[in-house]
């Protein structure tokens, strides 16, 4: 019988890749290597484009995972702090590899990849190993975090960026900013549809409580995006990334994500396998000047460019330090971007097997970095002159007193995103009215072809005129205002008409009187019709509430990542036998004995915030802890793992339901259950009771027993061994 030569290739590298994954988990190695030294084993066995096409689904899969874990409301909870450290990390990454790329003579569109596949850190391998050391809630930690959000916003926008540069073959500042000015208006575009016409389809599907039909639906726009995506010579990975970014924001998108895994899982290794398919062990081997060149680069540039960001973003000599030691390595978007370069043959096949050898190299020295970092800064605190030390220490402190300044300021955020919104919507309003709108009127010869234009603007002007007048009316503060805050608003409203202006070229060009005449009349329309602000309260309204927000695992209002001083939140799960399940906070004593205060509690949907004493802990209650870093640490184990001095307890298969009988002349014999005792004698639970032909449920205690009767009975299999013999005694 014939077999698809698909399944065929799919079979043998899943067969493969689970022994060789297999033998890298036992021996504490990340997965992802192992999948790569699959992919070199079968390399020599089986080519087939099946298997690429099934890599390509696999990152279609992995980028629609990470705009699941990205969402606008996590971007704004990272703050600042990580922005900037992610941009001027990158930053200095991407140089660094741009001149190397120089002095290896590569050619301008190959230094461009270099710098980006050395730039972006992963973000798989860096979870994994903060999850595998129980470091991820360490604040360090989430520091990173936030930086590699912003990496991987950054490598999507490398990813469209590379991908229009190789297919123009060119490379020129014009065109750079011509494609990104595209991206942000289309894929702006796709936003503003996706979240007005996406959540009532999500809340519909979530209201059916079927997992089949969620998975189905999300897959499918996952899918249909990347298609779209291509019609505008974008990647489909794009598409993917910003599905799950607008799927991020539902309701559904926990289960979403749980639902989406075991595919992306299956998908993403067949890509790794793919990506070591593509290794030449000859080009490795004769490149290796280049692969120690940049394994250098990318470990010690890492490490001194994530340890000035942090730095200069106002982290502690020691954070920044471990900041920095984090992000040495590269991953699963170096691999996207070498794929893509291949692809294009924008990229020689050499430096393809160099960029994985890299890879490799990097992610197996990334654990041994993170756990000596602390050591690492000791030593480097003890050799610098102590006075620069000083000066890192004031300088933070300074940082951190400004953050706080900052905090009555957050208000203004959500003003300049909605303002930011409507400016949006007016840019591709008009995009569309001058590329869409002009033809279809010139095709139809209804006016004269020198009125097209100017209909075409009014047109498109009265179809915009809600959201022109919430642009032109700048970011507005009802509050009393400072003067800065004043001088920020008529600042906005400057850019808006100057930016309103620009929009109307086309529409009005040759005439700039007739424009400037129109953006007058638009600017005493705005001021007199009132009525305008209902309509784009509405709209907004509809845009920022239309997808309700995934419920949080946590207390509203209570969880921050950081706490004041030295002092952490930290979220713990209460582990069913840990020595605190079934204890009163009175008893548990965590402030008294252990310096931690529990600020809330939570179980299932239910939660208690500055919980009562007499609150008790139950199994998987998720609790926030108030405390030093260390000494959260030292109880984390007690709290989150089982109590050592339990006994150890048999697995529930080994219990069983068995019948017994009574025999005649039994002790057992007019006595009650209660006074028989076998539950106390041998762990045995009487669940029913047979006597002529009859069948007794749940018998009480005071159920007495006649000669004949048949027990059934559940127990530990060995102990319920004993009943007959016990029966029979006298």
């Amino acid at each position: 019988m014939h077999v698809a030569p698909l399944i065929q290739d799919l079979a043998l590298i899943l067969a493969l890749a689970s022994g060789v994954v297999l033998v890298f988990h036992k021996i504490k190695q990340p997965v992802v290597l192992g999948y790569i030294v699959a992919g070199l084993l079968v390399s020599g066995v089986r080519e087939s484009e099946n298997i690429q096409t099934l890599a390509e689904l696999g990152v279609i899969f992995l980028m629609f995972s990470l705009g699941l874990e990205f969402s606008f409301r996590k971007l704004a909870k990272i703050g600042g702090q990580a922005l900037f450290m992610g941009i001027f990390e990158t930053t200095l990454m991407f140089a660094g590899g741009w001149t190397i790329g120089h002095f290896l003579f590569l050619s301008p569109v190959e230094k461009i990849f270099l710098g980006g596949m050395v730039a972006i850190s992963s973000t798989t391998v860096i979870a994994k190993a903060f999850e595998e050391k129980g470091i991820k809630s360490r604040r360090f930690a989430q520091s990173v975090m936030g930086v590699l959000i912003v990496e991987d916003l950054i490598a999507i926008l490398l990813l469209v960026a590379l991908g229009t540069l190789t297919s123009s073959g060119a490379v020129s500042p014009t065109l750079i900013a011509r494609t990104l000015g595209s991206m942000v208006l289309i894929v702006g575009g796709w936003f503003l549809v996706g979240y007005l016409a996406l959540p009532r389809l999500i809340r519909m599907v979530g209201r059916t409580r079927s997992d089949e039909i969620l998975v189905v639906t999300s897959t499918g726009l996952c899918l249909a995006l990347g298609v779209i995506g291509t019609r505008y010579h974008f990647s489909p990975a794009l598409g993917a990334f910003i599905m799950g970014s607008i799927l991020a924001e539902s309701s559904e998108s926990h289960q979403i994500e749980r639902l989406i895994r075991p595919m992306r899982d299956l998908f993403v290794a067949v890509f790794f396998v793919s990506v070591g398919m593509m290794i030449q062990p000859g080009a490795i081997l004769s490149n290796l000047d280049k692969v120690f060149i940049l394994v250098g680069w990318v470990l010690l540039g890492k490490l001194l460019a994530g340890s000035l960001a942090a730095l200069a973003a106002g982290k502690n000599w020691t954070a920044s330090i471990q900041i920095g030691a984090s992000l040495t390595q590269i991953g699963e978007f170096s691999f996207i971007l070498a794929t893509l370069g291949l692809s294009a043959h924008a990229l020689s096949p050499e430096l393809q097997p160099v960029i994985v050898a890299v890879s490799i190299i990097t992610t197996l020295v990334t654990p041994v970095a993170m756990e000596h970092a602390t050591g690492l800064a000791t030593k480097m605190e003890a050799s610098l002159p102590k006075k620069l030390m000083s000066t890192i220490e004031l300088y933070s402190q300074w940082r951190e007193s400004l953050r706080v300044e900052a905090e009555p300021r957050r208000h203004l955020a959500p003003l300049f995103s909605r303002w930011l919104i409507a400016g949006l919507v007016v840019t591709i309003g008009s995009q569309v009215g001058a590329e869409r709108l002009i033809p279809f009127l010139e095709s139809t010869s209804l006016l004269p072809i020198h009125f097209v234009p100017q209909t075409a603007g009014t047109l498109t002007a009265l179809v915009m005129l809600p959201f022109l007048w919430r642009f032109l009316r700048g970011i507005t503060v009802s509050a009393p205002v400072s003067p800065g805050l004043r001088l920020l608003r008529s600042f906005s409203k400057l850019i808006a008409l100057l930016i309103s202006g620009i929009l109307g070229f086309p529409f009005f060009e040759g005439t700039p009187v007739i424009l400037l005449i129109a953006l007058a009349v638009i600017v005493t329309v705005i001021r007199a019709f009132r009525p305008l602000g209902s309509i784009y309260e509405w709209f907004e309204k509809s845009f920022l509430e239309s997808f309700t927000p995934a419920p949080e695992k946590n207390p509203p209002g209570a969880i921050h990542s950081l706490a004041p001083w030295e002092n952490q939140l930290i979220r713990l799960q209460l582990h069913p036998d840990s020595e605190f399940s079934g204890m009163t906070l009175l008893e548990a004593e965590l402030r008294n004995r252990h310096g931690i205060n529990i600020v809330a509690i939570q179980r299932g949907s239910k939660h208690w915030v500055a919980p009562k004493p007499d609150q008790q802990l139950f199994p998987w209650d998720e609790i926030l802890v108030l405390g030093s870093e260390d000494k959260i640490e030292a109880i984390r184990g007690r709290v989150e793992g089982p109590d050592r001095n339990l006994p150890s307890l048999l697995p529930l298969d080994q219990y069983e339901l068995r019948s017994v009988h009574v025999p005649e002349g039994s002790f057992c014999s007019g006595k009650t259950l209660r006074e028989i005792d076998l539950r106390g004698r041998l762990g045995a639970l009487v669940t029913g009771i047979e006597r002529e032909g009859k069948r007794i449920l749940n018998p009480d205690s005071d159920f007495t027993l006649h000669s004949g009767d048949t027990l059934w009975v559940v127990g530990e299999s060995q102990r319920l061994a004993e009943i007959p013999v016990a029966l029979q005694k006298t």
